[in-house]
């Protein structure tokens, strides 16, 4: 039931981008780096000026045709937003094709912890209640729930 449940949170967050940006349009043809993806955004008005929020490189993948798509994941003060990130497409010679985009915006929200990370595993392990389990580290995690975001931890638990 759990691993049911997984995959069909992992494929609602596939179809949940909501933004979509054509270099047109909106987007300018000038060479991205790694380093400047809010200056980029910001600059060609796909996020407003005054968003916070940073953006964890997390893949490249090239196409068959040398097209290049490049992932990020939203963050804001160092905590990763779970579920949000930015994908830029580009074609073979490095020019943003297109973006597309399901952060939240304006983030605002202290992202010090109540619970210790040895307490949350501590609860994990009484709630599961398996002697069989390995439960990594909890990391934090932003989680937009609704309108509000919260912070929370992610964290894997597996069987043996």
């Amino acid at each position: 039931m759990i691993k049911f449940f997984l995959v069909l949170i992992s494929l609602g967050l596939c179809f949940s981008e909501t933004k979509i940006f054509y270099p047109d349009r909106n987007i300018s043809n000038e060479p991205l780096t790694k380093k400047n993806i809010s200056t980029f955004l910001k600059k060609n008005r796909v996020i407003s000026e005054d968003n916070n929020n940073e953006f964890i490189f997390i893949s490249k993948k090239d196409d068959r045709w040398g097209n290049n798509h490049l992932v990020y994941q939203q963050s804001f003060k160092g905590v990763p937003v779970f579920g949000r990130f930015v994908r830029i497409h580009l074609d073979s010679g490095e020019t943003p094709m297109s973006v597309s985009l399901n952060i939240v915006e304006n983030l605002d929200l202290d992202i010090i912890p109540q619970l210790k990370f040895h307490k949350i595993k501590k609860i994990v392990s009484e709630l599961i209640n398996n002697k069989n389990m390995f439960i990594d580290e909890p990391k934090l995690c932003i989680l937009q729930k609704g309108q509000t975001p919260v912070l929370t931890y992610k964290l894997n638990a597996v069987g043996f």
